[in-house]
């Protein structure tokens, strides 16, 4: 019997050649931004008509001019999270548990003849790229896999066991310096220019093993491919966002924010390692490894809400609009007769042709539990649903978020404010490796802890 390594005369990957610039992934990155601020996020992310507290330099900053004394905050996010994933009837669950820093910042309040002016500087994420995915189980579905031995291409694309592994970390995060300023009695704007930094690393691994020896005569004594590729993600980027606040009446505000696009720069690092095993045990590798360098530029995003105040009871609503469709790669500086313009022109037609306008509707409600004279509780819910980015997905994938939340004073000058977010969200996806549909069913526990302090 020849060896491995002259019965494969021309090994040639099956998935080595897939391109992780592709329309899913610019989508991906700004996809699920949730924000920060634990009292805003207890109330749904309806916190544009409010904004007056640190947390309003993502929200909407000329909410800042509301605040009377300077803050310095730190927040932290801890997250839960389980993906019971159905595939081929066998049900597999996916736990995982993430602690970091979510955030630290300052607000402070600059003297003013008139009116005012509040300053705000800080670090927050606004998106937790942490998920996990696995599943296995013996399928007969067909996923094109072969390879060039000897001139044939050989198949070992059915009746196998595979098993699928996706593993995410990371996170998307500014840095901002924003200021609120008093325009009129009851009107007030601002502006919060952000450096936009992330980072995401993205391990995957595919296995497709001959457990019932199907695949048992020469040259085709498959035993077990392996497919193990990693992608390490830099993100760069600026925003900028500016807003208006107007105090209607005594019971009623109103809050406009405007984020305009962005062009975010992407470097990526992979590496890919394959490994075909012969009933013989013995192996053959081929490992690659490169570097991707490309932008990617954003849709514009409104948010606006309204917010009634009736004694110690808030109740405030949000509509944030984002036309998907507009993202695009960006194709300033490629030769327009490369294979990767082409490749990057056809996957724009894409997210043109398959992505849309989405609507986030978000309502959320404060009541002040007034305890005492000197102490009370301030006890809050909301709610959020976030749409698919993707037409034919809208309703399917949609995100729900269920919030709750308090916030009380430590001391004089030192108050907590405590959220915890619920996610849930379904999904069936298939996808080249396990052709078969996997049935995902997420759930998403997030806390939000911040301590603030008054001076």
């Amino acid at each position: 019997m020849l060896s491995v390594s002259k019965r494969l005369l021309l090994f040639l990957s099956f998935f080595i050649n897939l391109k992780s610039q592709s329309a899913a992934e610019a989508i991906h990155f700004l996809e699920n931004e949730i924000g920060f601020g634990a009292r805003s996020l207890s109330m749904g992310g309806a916190y544009t008509s409010l904004g007056n507290d640190p947390s309003g330099m993502y929200w909407n900053p000329a909410g800042l001019a509301s605040i009377k004394s300077g803050v310095v905050y730190v927040e932290t996010h801890s997250l839960d999270y389980n993906n019971s994933i159905n595939y081929l009837n066998q049900i597999k669950e996916n736990p995982l548990k993430v602690g970091r820093l979510n955030g630290f910042g300052i607000t402070f309040p600059i003297p003013t003849i008139r009116g005012s002016l509040v300053l705000g500087m800080g670090f927050n994420r606004l998106i937790h790229y942490d998920q996990l995915v696995s599943f296995s189980g013996f399928s007969n579905t067909d996923n094109g896999l072969t390879f060039p031995i000897n001139g044939n291409n050989v198949l070992f694309s059915n009746n196998v066991f595979r098993e699928e592994l996706i593993a995410n970390t990371g996170s998307l995060n500014m840095w901002s310096f924003s200021f609120g300023i008093a325009l009129a009695e009851n009107l007030s704007g601002g502006l919060s220019l952000s450096r936009v930094v992330g980072d995401e690393s993205y391990d995957f691994r595919f296995i497709q093993k001959d457990d019932k020896d199907i695949y048992n005569v020469y040259p085709s004594d498959f035993k077990t491919y392996n497919l193990d590729q990693k992608l390490i993600t830099d993100i760069r980027s600026w925003n900028l966002t500016g807003g208006l606040k107007a105090i209607v009446s005594d019971n009623l505000q109103f809050g406009l924010s405007l984020s305009l696009p962005m062009t975010i720069n992407i470097e990526e690092q992979h590496a890919t390692s394959e490994k075909m095993i012969f009933d013989n045990d013995e192996e053959f590798n081929v490992n690659e490894s490169g570097y991707y360098v490309y932008r990617i530029k954003t849709p514009m995003v409104i948010d606006f809400g309204l917010a009634f105040k009736i004694n110690d009871f808030i109740i405030s609503s949000g509509f944030k609009m984002k036309d998907w469709s507009k993202t695009k790669f960006d194709l300033k500086g490629i030769d327009d007769l490369s294979e990767d313009f082409e490749y990057f022109q056809s996957e724009n037609i894409f997210l043109a042709k398959d992505y849309g306008l989405t609507m986030q509707v978000k309502i959320g409600a404060e009541y002040l539990l007034k305890i005492s004279d000197t102490f009370g509780l301030n006890i809050r819910a909301g709610y959020n649903e976030t749409p698919s980015p993707e037409k034919s997905t809208m309703q399917e994938e949609a995100i729900e978020r269920i919030s709750f939340g308090i916030g009380f004073p430590l001391s004089s000058n030192i108050l907590i404010n405590a959220t915890l977010v619920n996610s849930n969200w379904n999904k069936i996806s298939s996808d080249t490796y396990a052709p078969s549909e996997a049935i995902e069913s997420v759930s998403a526990k997030k806390i939000f802890i911040n301590t603030a302090y008054l001076f």
